[in-house]
Protein backbone atom coordinates (compact mmCIF):
# COMPACT_ATOMS: atom_id res chain seq x y z
CA UNK A 1 0.00 0.00 0.00
CA UNK A 2 1.50 3.30 -0.92
CA UNK A 3 0.44 6.49 0.30
CA UNK A 4 1.22 9.83 -0.99
CA UNK A 5 0.21 13.80 -1.48
CA UNK A 6 0.80 15.32 -5.02
CA UNK A 7 -0.46 18.46 -6.44
CA UNK A 8 -1.65 18.93 -10.15
CA UNK A 9 -3.42 21.11 -12.22
CA UNK A 10 -6.79 20.23 -13.97
CA UNK A 11 -6.20 18.30 -17.06
CA UNK A 12 -2.11 17.66 -15.90
CA UNK A 13 -1.23 14.09 -16.10
CA UNK A 14 0.56 12.17 -13.36
CA UNK A 15 2.49 9.14 -13.53
CA UNK A 16 1.52 6.95 -9.96
CA UNK A 17 3.62 3.86 -10.70
CA UNK A 18 3.23 0.28 -12.16
CA UNK A 19 3.67 -3.33 -11.80
CA UNK A 20 6.62 -5.28 -14.43
CA UNK A 21 5.94 -8.74 -13.93
CA UNK A 22 8.57 -11.58 -15.41
CA UNK A 23 8.00 -14.81 -16.35
CA UNK A 24 10.24 -18.13 -17.36
CA UNK A 25 7.97 -21.39 -18.96
CA UNK A 26 10.09 -24.26 -19.99
CA UNK A 27 8.29 -27.19 -21.92
CA UNK A 28 10.26 -30.31 -23.05
CA UNK A 29 8.51 -32.60 -26.19
CA UNK A 30 10.13 -35.96 -26.70
CA UNK A 31 9.70 -40.11 -26.35
CA UNK A 32 9.25 -40.76 -23.00
CA UNK A 33 11.41 -42.02 -21.19
CA UNK A 34 14.46 -41.40 -23.67
CA UNK A 35 13.61 -37.62 -23.15
CA UNK A 36 14.89 -38.05 -19.53
CA UNK A 37 18.17 -39.78 -19.70
CA UNK A 38 21.28 -37.76 -19.79
CA UNK A 39 22.83 -37.58 -22.65
CA UNK A 40 20.53 -39.32 -24.62
CA UNK A 41 17.43 -36.65 -24.79
CA UNK A 42 19.48 -34.37 -26.49
CA UNK A 43 18.45 -36.36 -29.35
CA UNK A 44 15.28 -37.99 -28.17
CA UNK A 45 13.54 -34.52 -26.91
CA UNK A 46 12.96 -31.12 -27.66
CA UNK A 47 13.14 -28.19 -25.26
CA UNK A 48 11.33 -24.60 -25.77
CA UNK A 49 12.21 -22.13 -23.22
CA UNK A 50 9.26 -18.78 -23.70
CA UNK A 51 9.96 -15.31 -21.92
CA UNK A 52 7.38 -13.32 -21.08
CA UNK A 53 7.27 -9.48 -19.85
CA UNK A 54 4.29 -7.61 -18.61
CA UNK A 55 4.38 -4.45 -17.50
CA UNK A 56 1.38 -2.06 -16.07
CA UNK A 57 1.30 1.58 -15.79
CA UNK A 58 -0.77 3.86 -13.43
CA UNK A 59 -1.50 7.16 -14.63
CA UNK A 60 -4.05 9.54 -13.14
CA UNK A 61 -5.15 12.81 -14.89
CA UNK A 62 -7.48 15.05 -12.53
CA UNK A 63 -10.71 17.06 -13.38
CA UNK A 64 -12.02 20.03 -11.09
CA UNK A 65 -15.91 19.10 -11.12
CA UNK A 66 -17.75 22.02 -9.96
CA UNK A 67 -21.23 22.26 -8.46
CA UNK A 68 -23.86 22.94 -10.10
CA UNK A 69 -24.74 26.90 -9.47
CA UNK A 70 -28.43 28.52 -10.50
CA UNK A 71 -28.14 32.11 -11.41
CA UNK A 72 -29.90 34.55 -12.91
CA UNK A 73 -29.09 33.67 -16.42
CA UNK A 74 -29.70 29.74 -15.70
CA UNK A 75 -33.61 31.01 -14.64
CA UNK A 76 -34.20 32.84 -18.36
CA UNK A 77 -36.60 31.69 -20.70
CA UNK A 78 -35.69 29.62 -23.80
CA UNK A 79 -36.97 29.06 -27.25
CA UNK A 80 -36.91 25.56 -28.80
CA UNK A 81 -37.26 24.46 -31.97
CA UNK A 82 -39.22 21.48 -33.83
CA UNK A 83 -38.00 18.00 -34.29
CA UNK A 84 -36.12 18.36 -37.24
CA UNK A 85 -34.33 21.60 -35.89
CA UNK A 86 -33.21 21.30 -32.13
CA UNK A 87 -32.25 24.51 -31.17
CA UNK A 88 -31.87 25.44 -27.47
CA UNK A 89 -31.14 29.83 -27.47
CA UNK A 90 -31.28 32.08 -24.17
CA UNK A 91 -33.29 34.98 -24.32
CA UNK A 92 -31.93 37.89 -22.17
CA UNK A 93 -35.21 39.61 -20.79
CA UNK A 94 -32.99 42.97 -19.83
CA UNK A 95 -33.19 43.73 -23.71
CA UNK A 96 -37.05 43.77 -23.13
CA UNK A 97 -38.07 47.08 -22.47
CA UNK A 98 -39.96 46.64 -18.87
CA UNK A 99 -43.19 48.49 -18.78
CA UNK A 100 -42.64 51.23 -16.14
CA UNK A 101 -45.85 52.46 -14.57
CA UNK A 102 -46.59 56.07 -13.57
CA UNK A 103 -45.93 56.88 -10.14
CA UNK A 104 -48.76 56.96 -7.80
CA UNK A 105 -49.75 60.75 -6.76
CA UNK A 106 -50.56 61.82 -3.08
CA UNK A 107 -53.33 63.77 -2.50
CA UNK A 108 -51.83 67.32 -0.61
CA UNK A 109 -52.69 67.10 3.07
CA UNK A 110 -53.94 70.27 3.73
CA UNK A 111 -56.84 69.65 0.65
CA UNK A 112 -60.22 70.08 1.79
CA UNK A 113 -61.70 66.59 2.71
CA UNK A 114 -64.43 67.36 0.76
CA UNK A 115 -62.49 67.53 -2.53
CA UNK A 116 -62.90 64.74 -4.94
CA UNK A 117 -59.77 62.77 -5.67
CA UNK A 118 -58.34 62.45 -8.88
CA UNK A 119 -59.24 59.65 -10.98
CA UNK A 120 -56.50 57.27 -11.26
CA UNK A 121 -54.78 56.35 -14.66
CA UNK A 122 -54.48 52.21 -14.75
CA UNK A 123 -51.19 51.47 -16.15
CA UNK A 124 -50.49 49.83 -19.56
CA UNK A 125 -50.99 46.30 -19.41
CA UNK A 126 -47.65 44.21 -19.41
CA UNK A 127 -46.86 42.27 -22.87
CA UNK A 128 -47.35 38.23 -23.28
CA UNK A 129 -44.82 36.14 -22.68
CA UNK A 130 -44.67 35.45 -26.43
CA UNK A 131 -44.25 39.11 -27.50
CA UNK A 132 -41.60 39.30 -24.95
CA UNK A 133 -39.46 36.13 -26.47
CA UNK A 134 -40.06 37.22 -29.73
CA UNK A 135 -38.35 40.91 -29.14
CA UNK A 136 -35.89 39.60 -27.27
CA UNK A 137 -35.24 36.90 -30.25
CA UNK A 138 -35.57 39.89 -32.67
CA UNK A 139 -32.71 41.96 -30.42
CA UNK A 140 -30.52 39.04 -30.36
CA UNK A 141 -30.48 38.80 -34.33
CA UNK A 142 -29.83 42.10 -34.92
CA UNK A 143 -26.93 41.83 -32.23
CA UNK A 144 -25.35 39.34 -35.08
CA UNK A 145 -22.47 41.02 -36.39
CA UNK A 146 -19.52 40.25 -38.72
CA UNK A 147 -19.60 39.36 -42.28
CA UNK A 148 -21.64 36.21 -43.57
CA UNK A 149 -19.85 32.91 -43.25
CA UNK A 150 -19.91 30.40 -46.35
CA UNK A 151 -20.22 26.78 -45.75
CA UNK A 152 -19.42 25.21 -49.35
CA UNK A 153 -19.66 21.25 -50.04
CA UNK A 154 -16.81 20.31 -51.95
CA UNK A 155 -16.38 18.70 -54.81
CA UNK A 156 -20.04 20.68 -55.83
CA UNK A 157 -20.38 18.03 -58.66
CA UNK A 158 -18.62 13.96 -58.28
CA UNK A 159 -19.03 10.82 -60.46
CA UNK A 160 -18.69 7.33 -57.94
CA UNK A 161 -18.96 3.88 -58.76
CA UNK A 162 -21.34 1.61 -56.74
CA UNK A 163 -20.21 0.39 -53.77
CA UNK A 164 -17.19 2.66 -53.92
CA UNK A 165 -16.51 4.93 -50.80
CA UNK A 166 -15.36 8.78 -51.18
CA UNK A 167 -14.80 11.75 -49.26
CA UNK A 168 -17.12 15.17 -49.36
CA UNK A 169 -15.64 18.51 -47.34
CA UNK A 170 -17.36 20.76 -45.75
CA UNK A 171 -15.15 24.36 -46.66
CA UNK A 172 -15.72 27.20 -44.23
CA UNK A 173 -14.46 30.83 -45.64
CA UNK A 174 -15.01 34.45 -43.94
CA UNK A 175 -16.76 35.79 -40.70
CA UNK A 176 -15.22 37.53 -37.39
CA UNK A 177 -14.80 35.91 -34.32
CA UNK A 178 -15.85 32.14 -35.60
CA UNK A 179 -16.21 29.97 -32.33
CA UNK A 180 -18.31 26.88 -33.57
CA UNK A 181 -20.31 25.46 -36.33
CA UNK A 182 -23.67 23.62 -35.06
CA UNK A 183 -25.25 22.78 -38.14
CA UNK A 184 -27.72 20.22 -40.02
CA UNK A 185 -26.92 18.57 -43.33
CA UNK A 186 -28.93 16.15 -45.19
CA UNK A 187 -28.50 13.40 -47.87
CA UNK A 188 -30.23 10.79 -49.77
CA UNK A 189 -30.15 8.00 -48.37
CA UNK A 190 -31.80 5.66 -50.35
CA UNK A 191 -28.57 5.98 -52.78
CA UNK A 192 -25.91 6.94 -50.03
CA UNK A 193 -24.56 5.31 -46.48
CA UNK A 194 -22.81 7.90 -43.91
CA UNK A 195 -20.04 6.21 -43.04
CA UNK A 196 -17.96 8.94 -41.00
CA UNK A 197 -17.81 12.42 -39.77
CA UNK A 198 -14.08 13.48 -39.45
CA UNK A 199 -12.79 16.86 -38.09
CA UNK A 200 -9.60 16.84 -40.50
CA UNK A 201 -7.73 14.42 -42.70
CA UNK A 202 -3.35 14.57 -43.23
CA UNK A 203 -4.33 16.94 -46.29
CA UNK A 204 -6.83 19.13 -45.10
CA UNK A 205 -6.55 20.66 -41.92
CA UNK A 206 -9.13 22.00 -39.60
CA UNK A 207 -10.21 25.76 -39.94
CA UNK A 208 -10.91 25.86 -36.20
CA UNK A 209 -7.90 24.51 -35.46
CA UNK A 210 -5.11 26.40 -37.33
CA UNK A 211 -4.10 28.48 -34.67
CA UNK A 212 -2.78 24.72 -32.63
CA UNK A 213 -6.10 24.51 -30.59
CA UNK A 214 -7.57 21.51 -30.14
CA UNK A 215 -11.40 21.25 -32.18
CA UNK A 216 -14.30 19.51 -30.63
CA UNK A 217 -16.49 17.77 -33.41
CA UNK A 218 -19.77 15.50 -32.78
CA UNK A 219 -22.62 14.31 -34.97
CA UNK A 220 -25.72 12.05 -34.48
CA UNK A 221 -26.97 10.55 -38.11
CA UNK A 222 -30.65 9.49 -37.30
CA UNK A 223 -30.30 7.25 -40.34
CA UNK A 224 -33.00 8.34 -42.43
CA UNK A 225 -30.46 10.97 -44.10
CA UNK A 226 -30.04 13.83 -41.53
CA UNK A 227 -27.00 14.43 -39.39
CA UNK A 228 -26.31 17.11 -37.20
CA UNK A 229 -22.74 18.30 -37.20
CA UNK A 230 -21.27 20.37 -34.07
CA UNK A 231 -17.75 21.32 -34.30
CA UNK A 232 -16.41 24.15 -31.57
CA UNK A 233 -13.23 25.13 -30.40
CA UNK A 234 -12.43 25.31 -26.64
CA UNK A 235 -13.90 26.73 -24.06
CA UNK A 236 -12.68 30.12 -23.10
CA UNK A 237 -10.65 30.82 -26.60
CA UNK A 238 -11.27 33.39 -28.85
CA UNK A 239 -12.71 32.68 -32.30
CA UNK A 240 -11.15 32.93 -35.29
CA UNK A 241 -11.56 36.08 -38.20
CA UNK A 242 -11.16 35.65 -41.62
CA UNK A 243 -10.01 32.08 -42.06
CA UNK A 244 -10.72 29.69 -44.73
CA UNK A 245 -10.36 25.74 -44.82
CA UNK A 246 -12.05 22.45 -44.07
CA UNK A 247 -14.08 22.21 -41.51
CA UNK A 248 -15.57 18.41 -41.62
CA UNK A 249 -14.99 15.84 -43.72
CA UNK A 250 -17.83 13.25 -44.49
CA UNK A 251 -17.13 10.24 -45.44
CA UNK A 252 -19.76 8.12 -47.82
CA UNK A 253 -20.21 4.69 -49.39
CA UNK A 254 -22.16 4.49 -52.76
CA UNK A 255 -24.81 1.41 -52.25
CA UNK A 256 -27.33 2.50 -55.36
CA UNK A 257 -27.07 4.19 -59.27
CA UNK A 258 -28.50 7.59 -59.95
CA UNK A 259 -28.08 10.82 -58.81
CA UNK A 260 -27.93 11.72 -55.15
CA UNK A 261 -27.85 15.22 -53.12
CA UNK A 262 -25.94 16.01 -50.50
CA UNK A 263 -27.06 20.06 -48.96
CA UNK A 264 -26.26 21.93 -45.85
CA UNK A 265 -30.31 22.39 -44.86
CA UNK A 266 -29.00 24.51 -41.35
CA UNK A 267 -25.62 26.51 -41.84
CA UNK A 268 -25.03 27.91 -38.27
CA UNK A 269 -22.25 29.40 -36.72
CA UNK A 270 -21.59 30.96 -33.42
CA UNK A 271 -19.15 33.39 -32.26
CA UNK A 272 -17.11 33.08 -28.69
CA UNK A 273 -19.98 34.70 -27.18
CA UNK A 274 -22.40 32.04 -28.73
CA UNK A 275 -24.06 34.61 -30.28
CA UNK A 276 -25.45 33.70 -34.23
CA UNK A 277 -23.16 35.04 -37.20
CA UNK A 278 -25.43 35.11 -40.75
CA UNK A 279 -24.14 31.66 -42.96
CA UNK A 280 -24.86 30.33 -46.17
CA UNK A 281 -25.03 26.54 -46.79
CA UNK A 282 -24.59 24.88 -50.21
CA UNK A 283 -25.81 21.41 -52.08
CA UNK A 284 -23.26 18.82 -54.05
CA UNK A 285 -24.79 16.36 -56.43
CA UNK A 286 -23.17 12.96 -56.55
CA UNK A 287 -23.87 10.87 -59.66
CA UNK A 288 -23.33 6.82 -59.37
CA UNK A 289 -23.10 4.96 -61.57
Amino acid sequence: MVDQTIRLKDGEPNLLGGIVQHQTTWSISGTPGLAQLPLLKYFFSTQQKEVTDDEIVFLVVPHVVRAEQIGPENLQAIDTGTTNNVELRPINLSQVAPQVSPPATSAPSAAPAVTPAPQATLPAPPPSAAAAAQQAMTNMEQQASGPPVSLQLSPPQSTQKTGSTFKMFVDMSGGEDVFGAPMDVQYDSSKLTLINVDSDDPQHPNVLGKDGQAVALVHRDDGRGNVAIAASRPPGTKGLSGSSGTLCVLTFQAKAPGDASVAITRPVVRNSNQQPIPATGSQAVVHIQ
